[in-house]
C-alpha cells in the first residue's frame, strides 16, 4: 500500500505542480489538502480510498451534504432530482451522504479535477437556486400545456419528426390531431444554451422541409443573451417573452393556428 500511496502523490504532485502528501486517517483511508475552497472559504475536504492497485475512490466522506444543509435543505423531490443530474454530469455517485467518484489510479488527477469541480457546484447555494427556479419555470410550462390544450389536441412531450429517425432532434411538446407531419411545435426556453438548441432544432427542420409551426415561450427574455434571441428569431414562427402574464395570450394564438 506505501507504494501506491507514492505513486498517487507523485501523479498528483505532478498535476499540480506542487508537493503534494496524503495524510492517513485510518486504514487504507488518506486525506488529500490542495488548495480549492467551498463558498464559505473553508478547503475542500477530499479523501482518497484506494480499492485495488488499479482504482481509487475519490470522496468527501459527507462533509459536502452536511456543510450545505445549514443554509440549504434537499426537501423536495425538485431539489433532489437537480442535485441527481450535477452527479450525472460528473459521472459520480452519493451514497448515504457520501459523494463519490471511481478513478483509474494511473488517471488521478484529471478524476481529482472532475470531483473538486463537482463539489464547487453542489456547493454553491445560488446555482442550485438558479437551476431550481429554471426548473420550475419548466414544471409550470408542462402544467400549463396539458390544463390549456388537453382538451383541445393531444400533448406530445418529447416529440420527434417522422425523418429523425436518430431522434436527435425533438420539439419539447407539441400539438397533434392525427397529422403528426403539421403539428404545432413548442420551445420553452429558460437559458442561452436551450435558446441555442431550438434554434438548431427548427434549423434541422427547415433543412428537412418539414415545417411546422412553431412557437417559443421564455421564462424572461430580457435577461438572455441578445446573440441567442437573435438567432432563434430567424427561424421561430412566434414568441412570447414569458410565460408569466402571456398564459392566455398563447392560448388564444394556438387556438387561432388550430381553428
Amino acid at each position: 500500500m506505501t507504494d501506491l500511496k507514492q505513486k498517487l502523490e507523485l501523479q498528483i504532485t505532478e498535476g499540480f505542480k506542487r508537493t503534494i502528501s496524503l495524510k492517513l486517517r485510518r486504514p487504507n483511508l488518506y486525506q488529500l489538502y490542495v488548495p480549492y475552497y467551498y463558498p464559505d472559504g473553508d478547503m475542500i475536504e477530499i479523501f482518497l480510498a484506494p480499492q485495488s492497485s488499479n482504482s481509487v475512490l475519490i470522496q468527501d466522506m459527507g462533509l459536502t451534504l452536511m456543510r450545505l444543509s445549514y443554509d440549504f435543505s434537499m426537501d423536495s423531490k425538485n431539489k433532489q432530482k437537480i442535485f441527481r443530474e450535477i452527479l450525472t454530469q460528473f459521472t459520480a455517485e452519493e451514497k448515504e451522504g457520501n459523494i463519490q467518484i471511481i478513478a483509474p489510479t494511473d488517471q488521478i488527477f484529471p478524476y481529482l479535477m472532475q470531483f473538486i469541480q463537482l463539489i464547487t457546484k453542489v456547493s454553491d447555494i445560488s446555482y442550485l437556486k438558479r437551476e431550481i427556479i429554471k426548473s420550475l419555470f419548466y414544471e409550470y410550462f408542462d402544467s400549463f400545456m396539458h390544463e390549456a390544450f388537453d382538451e383541445v389536441r393531444k400533448v406530445i412531450k418529447d416529440f420527434y419528426p417522422e425523418f429523425d429517425k436518430e431522434e436527435q432532434y425533438p420539439s419539447p411538446y407539441a400539438l397533434v390531431n392525427g397529422k403528426p407531419q403539421s403539428p404545432i411545435c413548442f420551445f420553452p426556453i429558460a437559458s442561452d444554451s436551450k435558446c441555442n438548441d431550438s434554434t438548431i432544432i427548427i434549423q434541422q427542420y427547415e433543412l428537412k422541409h418539414f415545417q411546422p409551426e412553431s412557437i417559443a415561450v421564455y421564462e424572461n427574455m430580457e435577461v438572455l443573451g441578445r446573440r441567442p434571441v437573435a438567432r432563434l428569431s430567424n427561424v421561430v414562427g412566434k414568441q412570447f417573452s414569458t410565460l408569466q402574464g402571456n398564459q392566455d395570450r398563447i392560448k388564444d394564438f394556438t387556438i387561432r393556428l388550430i381553428n
